[in-house]
């Protein structure tokens, strides 16, 4: 089976933080389950630089290419390129960060912009898996509100969010410590709480991984079906890109 691509996405902006740990434990889980078939980055909004959207609607003329020049691009390339992300969030004000959010905004303008051009109004279908993670400090500080709200934006993207075992995803508390590490060394002292959230998040990464394999093997038997139906070009994209991978590595 060709390559799949699994894009982690840390929307803290703190260099170590349990939405590190959280995440590190997911891509544990889909490492386990897909072996060598996997192909794994890892992108973290430590000193990143993603402004708000500002509906300036330039992307009309450059093919979906935001005008304004940050860290946004590297990221929607990084998106782009996956068969599966994984987001693991800070819970800030029930919701996730501002900074995500910015991206989100402008990841939804670009792209309904750069695809179907030549059919105006119909989206392109992403169909990426997507699972989600969310911690705080607090047991019941909003992590079911983020990770709804992850959800609503996967399938806003036409993507199919995953949420492993326990319902809507993945939630982490910190017992009203602000250390980075905090979840990591109540795992490793025996916290029932942190534990159930390091074997979640494991198994979240393990259904991610099940399930693109299900789409992949469908992708490739559906590849003519995909190639000649412009809303499935984000599709054929990354296919031509697993091809591109299994290429240099054989």
């Amino acid at each position: 089976m060709k390559k799949l691509v699994l894009q982690g996405i840390v929307a803290s902006p703190r260099k170590e933080a349990n939405s590190l740990f959280l995440l590190d434990q997911a891509i544990k889980g889909a490492e386990e389950e897909a072996g060598a078939i996997l192909d794994v980055h890892r992108f973290s909004f430590h000193a990143k630089r993603i402004s708000p959207c500002v509906q300036c609607y330039r992307c009309d003329d450059t093919a979906g290419d935001c005008v304004l020049r940050d860290d946004f691009q590297e990221l929607r390339d990084a998106w782009l390129k996956a068969d599966i992300v994984i987001y693991s969030v800070p819970v800030w004000h029930l919701s996730v960060p501002s900074q995500l959010k910015a991206f989100f905004d402008r990841l939804g303008q670009s792209l309904s912009r750069r695809y179907v051009r030549e059919r105006r109004g119909e989206q392109a279908l992403h169909l990426k898996i997507v699972g989600n993670i969310a911690q705080g400090m607090d047991i019941f500080s909003g992590q079911e509100h983020a990770l709804l709200d992850l959800m609503h934006y996967a399938v806003l993207q036409n993507c199919i969010p995953v949420s492993g075992e326990t319902y809507i995803g993945v939630g982490g508390w910190a017992r009203w410590s602000r250390d980075p590490d905090r979840i990591e060394r109540l795992a490793e002292q025996g916290d029932a709480t942190a534990q159930f959230s390091v074997t979640a998040a494991q198994r979240l990464g393990k259904r991610c991984v099940q399930i693109a394999s299900i789409l992949r093997a469908g992708f490739d038997r559906m590849s003519e079906l995909l190639e000649n139906d412009p809303a499935f070009e984000p599709v054929c994209e990354r296919l031509a890109l697993s091809k591109e991978i299994d290429g240099h590595e054989s």
